[in-house]
């Protein structure tokens, strides 16, 4: 068991260090074009996740107001447009962040290829002969091919998701312990 923690402990520790590497000001893959276009695609995907909890919240508002009795036109409009200008936000940081992340990881991983490729230039010719025929090649692809995915599309996913549901745990608990306020106090 406590081999265990300590081989999470280093696979967490051994990822932190990689990806620090892949996105520091001074490191040898990553330009500084490419950490500021990795900043913004991240601040816009963690926004974009916060527009989720802040549509539901507005739906909210929506059908409790078009429960009212008095001129609903006049009290759904605004809300109404709420929620599109929130939408149109939404679509707008969503397009951001997923052309952001996926750009400065393209340039970082044809950065990680020049330099993979130079490594395996330097091996010795008997290293060859042990492969097939490409299949170096399609190593180097298939490698840095799964860096940029990962650090493309699934980190936008990640900081989206993680936004959706730290936001979305706030609303939640406390439009809960109002309406359990207002269940007790009916009596």
């Amino acid at each position: 068991m406590l081999q265990l923690k300590f081989a999470i402990l280093y696979f967490y520790f051994h990822l932190t260090l990689i990806f620090h590497k892949l996105f520091l000001f001074r490191s040898k893959f990553a330009s500084t074009a490419d950490v500021i276009l990795a900043c913004v695609g991240s601040v816009s995907a963690i926004a974009a996740g916060a527009t989720q909890p802040l549509l539901m919240v507005l739906f909210g508002d929506l059908t409790d107001a078009a429960s009212l009795e008095l001129n609903i036109m006049e009290t759904i409009t605004p809300l109404a447009l709420m929620m599109l200008y929130v939408a149109c936000g939404a679509a707008l940081l969503y397009s951001v962040a997923y052309w952001a992340l996926p750009r400065s990881s393209s340039n970082i991983a044809s950065a990680i290829r020049t330099a993979y490729f130079k490594s395996v230039l330097r091996l010795e010719l008997a290293e060859f002969d042990k492969k097939a025929s490409g299949a170096v090649v399609i190593d180097i692809n298939e490698k840095v091919h799964d860096i940029e995915k990962g650090l493309s599309l699934k980190l936008a996913e990640a900081f989206t998701a993680a936004s959706q549901f730290a936001l979305g745990k706030l609303p939640a608990f406390l439009f809960f312990s109002l309406l359990f306020s207002s269940f007790l106090y009916k009596g």
